[in-house]
């Protein structure tokens, strides 16, 4: 690639980046209910929340969050409370 290339490369990422913020600069991602039937469709909208709502406060930033994640969730209520 050219130096030229590469600014223009630079530039294109940065827009396609800059597109995806929030205002304040920062991002999120959502995970719903409908994520977590997609590992146990037996279980209600109820218990699909409080299974979120588990995930969001047992939160590990180091982790972060994924389908193993929210399957451990998932397993845990299942194993303490159904």
């Amino acid at each position: 690639m050219t130096d030229k290339e590469i600014q223009e490369y630079k530039a294109q990422q940065y827009a396609k980046f800059e597109a995806y913020g929030n205002d304040d600069g920062s991002v999120e991602f959502v995970w719903s209910v409908e994520d977590v039937w997609e590992i146990d469709s037996t279980l209600n909208h109820q218990e699909a929340r409080v299974i979120l709502g588990m995930a969001k406060d047992g939160h590990d930033a180091s982790i972060g969050m994924n389908w193993e994640v929210l399957d451990h969730w998932v397993d845990y209520f299942k194993s303490e409370y159904k």
